[in-house]
């Protein structure tokens, strides 16, 4: 509960700034930090550039402990209504707790981080899958067990504006997901054919994110 209300209050702040026409970090303290890691944007600092939700891409850096959230859209000259700015801040944290979710892995165990490391495999499967577009050296990245792990916490707080839910609305409320829709999507072949095991992939990452949104909700 605590992680996920940091996330969402950092966020808050951002969308806050944006309304204002101000860069979505300001030169306070408490908008550089996120759960004691340094919390930045690439490119640094204003691009009067349309504001592009969609673009906004996040990664945790393990060597410095930085999230930084990537896309030229931290600042616009534009008036950002109140669908946009929402939309805003539920991709935005989103994809905050999934990168939030690899800060904590490496705090709570650090062997999994670094040279040789399970995260070094994960990062190789990850440009892996890039390089080729294809749906098993994706399924073979998200599938990992520190991806699936922070997939399913990005689907639960993808979900979290919904509200707390019963098992079976959550589920259903997740197969409609844009995360599962991403994730279908890049596994599945030119030709139209899902991941033969997409079910069970499925599956496993709804049950995981509501296992996180429990936790989230304190339940």
């Amino acid at each position: 509960m605590d992680e996920i209300g940091a996330v969402e209050a950092a966020v808050e702040r951002m969308a806050r700034n944006l309304a204002v026409g101000f860069s979505a970090l300001s030169y306070a303290a408490v908008d550089k930090t996120l759960l004691g890691a340094t919390l930045g944007t690439t490119p640094f600092g204003f691009n009067d550039v349309c504001l592009d939700v969609a673009a906004i891409r996040a990664c945790y850096y393990s060597d410095s402990r930085t999230i930084a959230l990537e896309g030229e859209t931290w600042h616009t000259g534009q008036t950002l209504d109140a669908v946009k700015l929402d939309a805003f801040r539920t991709w935005v944290t989103a994809a905050l707790a999934h990168e939030a979710c690899h800060l904590l892995q490496h705090r709570q165990e650090p062997h999994r981080f670094g040279p040789k490391s399970e995260a070094g495999e994960a990062d190789a499967l990850s440009r892996k899958a890039k390089s080729t577009g294809l749906p098993a050296d994706y399924v073979a990245y998200v599938s990992c067990a520190l991806e699936i792990e922070a997939h399913a916490t990005q689907l639960a707080a993808e979900l979290r504006p919904a509200g707390q839910l019963s098992y079976d609305a959550f589920f259903a409320a997740a197969k409609a997901s844009d995360l599962v829709a991403h994730v279908k999507r890049k596994s599945t072949s030119s030709d139209g054919d899902p991941w033969p095991a997409w079910d069970l992939l499925e599956t496993t990452l709804i049950d995981g994110a509501w296992a996180a949104s429990e936790m989230m909700w304190g339940r």
